[in-house]
């Protein structure tokens, strides 16, 4: 037969492929050349395919009664060495009499050696092929394992940065609230340790909350820091009033001496011009 005659049984064998999902691309352009290499590692991959996905009741099924079943089956001859069941139960080949002749014997023999380490190569292949399927599987599945990790481990960090970002947010809003309100706290203190009025034992009330802590239960130390700080802030204020009082004083001098000054200056020119006046009536 010619390479394309081939052809039509591969489509409907890949056309099954397609239809029941099994991801397998059949090599025809190899297959159809007869290579041995070829059609063994072909025929490997769809034993341990057959072997991984047969229903259990597999033994149950009847290969050529199934075929028998096909159209055009009849113009075929039965394959030769294939047994045929008889109706009465009992197994008839369809192989041809045994010549029981010394030179047959010798052939036979010889035939069954080649037989023998055909087997043997196959089966190897079979165990290899099998090995590696399982080696694919494993490899396959724990493909899929990791990829599952992965995409489950992206999605942990994704949601980790959208907790951290909000977590930012609600920082930054506290940070703004303390602020504002420490803000406040000390417009009071420096309102109260500048305060002038009688209510003295008031603002140190008000200060001693304000320096209350944890560990000054009786509030002993933050009175004494009320005091300390409203005794600092009016040496401030005296040292600064007495600073001003100076500097008034200072220009008032400055000012009475350019005061004195100008009249110096001012009597001078008067008298020189008294001089000239009786130089002119005295010409």
């Amino acid at each position: 037969k010619s390479d394309y005659e081939y052809v039509q049984n591969y489509k409907i064998l890949q056309a099954v492929f397609l239809k029941v999902k099994v991801d397998k691309t059949v090599p025809v352009d190899r297959l159809v050349r007869a290579r041995y290499q070829d059609n063994l590692e072909f025929m490997q991959w769809l034993m341990k395919f057959y072997e991984i996905n047969c229903p259990p009741d597999i033994t149950a099924y009847d290969a050529v009664g199934r075929r028998a079943k096909g159209k055009g089956v009849n113009q075929f001859k039965p394959a030769q060495g294939i047994a045929r069941k008889a109706p009465t139960g009992k197994t008839i080949s369809a192989r041809t009499p045994i010549d029981k002749s010394p030179a047959k014997a010798a052939s036979d023999s010889r035939s069954r050696g080649s037989s023998t380490i055909r087997e043997k190569e196959n089966s190897h292949g079979l165990n290899k092929s099998a090995s590696t399927t399982t080696v694919g599987i494993r490899i396959s599945k724990k493909t899929a394992e990791l990829e599952e990790k992965a995409k489950n481990l992206e999605d942990t960090v994704s949601k980790l940065k959208k907790d951290n970002l909000e977590l930012d947010e609600e920082m930054q809003g506290m940070e703004r609230e303390r602020d504002f309100y420490f803000n406040k706290l000390r417009q009071v203190e420096i309102f109260l340790q500048n305060y002038e009025g009688q209510d003295m034992e008031l603002v140190k009330n008000i200060l001693k909350l304000l320096y209350a802590t944890e560990d000054d239960v009786d509030g002993e130390a933050a009175l004494a820091a009320a005091e300390a700080a409203i005794a600092a802030s009016q040496q401030a204020r005296e040292a600064k009033n007495a600073d001003a009082e100076t500097e008034t004083e200072q220009k008032h001098d400055v000012e009475e001496s350019n005061e004195d000054e100008a009249a110096l200056v001012e009597e001078e020119q008067n008298n020189e011009g008294e001089e000239e006046e009786d130089d002119v009536e005295t010409h």
